[in-house]
């Protein structure tokens, strides 16, 4: 049974009405998806330094040397400077046990970048851990 004349076409309409709106939620769940991925692997690069930083040798400046490095290998891209602050040992807000920190953070582009305005996202990490005495 055909269609009558009228309806001829409508399907391909319909189609050019949606297909922009899929894309957009297509495209979007790629780049969010991948930046997720980023973000976790910049946590897990961030934890990784600092253990570095925490079992080097050698003075505060080395050893922040040594924990950037390793973060710039596991991320797979050169940070610029000031993209990761190591916190030495320290004491803890109302006492309790040292902890050392470190934080790391750099700007992303967008992989699809199919989405006005989405062009680049903050990517940080962060981690923090107890120091032996």
């Amino acid at each position: 049974m055909r269609p009558p004349e009228r309806e001829a076409g409508a399907a391909a309409v319909e189609f050019a009405l949606v297909l922009p709106v899929l894309l957009v939620v297509v495209f979007g769940m790629i780049d969010t998806g991948l930046w997720l991925n980023q973000k976790i692997t910049a946590t897990n690069a961030a934890r990784q330094g600092l253990r570095t930083y925490l079992l080097s040798e050698g003075n505060p400046a080395a050893r922040a040397a040594a924990g950037r490095e390793v973060i710039g290998r596991l991320l797979e891209r050169d940070l610029p400077p000031g993209a990761v602050r190591f916190r030495p040992c320290a004491p803890v807000d109302g006492g309790g046990v040292s902890t050392a920190a470190v934080d790391l953070g750099y700007e992303s582009e967008a992989a699809v970048g199919f989405i006005p305005g989405w062009d680049s996202l903050h990517i940080g990490g962060r981690a923090e851990a107890p120091c032996e005495d």
